[in-house]
């Protein structure tokens, strides 16, 4: 008879983000083999705590500007047909300049999809830093469960989380922020948007800040709990 290998040892604690995905990973049963601490995100903690909002971001688009500039950060192959799918229907796309990022690896070889990318108006990203990337776009491009709307939204940037039909009610976390979107004509309405929105001065952005410390995924006293538990 079939006998299940049991000598794989399952971690005594899972720890994640907030509270979305803790919901993701209940309802696929992971809670049975191991505990799930919410214990917020230290790095994105460590870069509020250290200016990254303040220091590096004083804008967000500027009416001034002829084109909007995109950073689009790619996940996969199979989410780069969905990305390219809604994009290419949006018929202002002169009006818009993408840098592209593979992130967080090469899981896409550039070369393999060149020919999807000629028709716009882009570049590749020559080899920056996550953050240099996103403080000089004026919004974010990326999959539908992509950390770096994190990343972003530290930064004070918005960022437009791409999915298909079937997924978008699937929300992984919500914030002002975030546009979730499946196709064109949601891409277009959440470009024009963006594009009437106000310069943010610096009392806005510390407040911003602090508001961010609120979340659960920012907030240091999560991980400071878990930590004196197992000290």
């Amino acid at each position: 008879p079939f006998e299940i290998n049991n000598s794989f040892h399952y971690p005594d604690y899972f720890l994640i983000w907030n509270n979305s995905f803790k919901k993701l990973l209940n309802e696929n049963n992971i809670s049975k083999c191991t505990k799930l601490i919410v214990s917020g995100s230290p790095i994105h903690i460590y870069k509020i705590n250290n200016g990254f909002t303040n220091s590096f971001n004083k804008t967000l688009f500027s009416q001034n500007k002829k084109q909007l500039k995109v950073l689009w950060a790619l996940t996969n192959k199979s989410q780069f047909n969905i990305e390219i799918g809604i994009i290419k229907q949006y018929n202002k796309n002169k009006n818009i300049h993408f840098i592209i990022r593979n992130h967080p690896n090469n899981h896409i070889n550039l070369n393999e999809i060149s020919d999807s990318l000629i028709p716009l108006n882009h570049k590749i990203s020559s080899g920056k830093s996550l953050d240099q990337d996103i403080i000089e776009a004026d919004i974010v491009i990326c999959g539908y469960a992509s950390t770096i709307t994190f990343d972003a939204e530290i930064l004070g940037k918005d960022s437009i989380l791409m999915c298909d039909d079937g997924l978008k009610n699937f929300v992984f976390t919500t914030s002002k922020g975030r546009h979730y979107c499946s196709n064109s004509d949601e891409f277009e309405r959440i470009i024009d948007n963006h594009k009437k929105s106000i310069l943010l001065n610096d009392n806005n952005l510390i407040s911003k800040a602090n508001e961010l410390r609120k979340k659960t995924e920012y907030n240091i006293d999560s991980w400071r709990n878990f930590i004196s538990k197992i000290d």
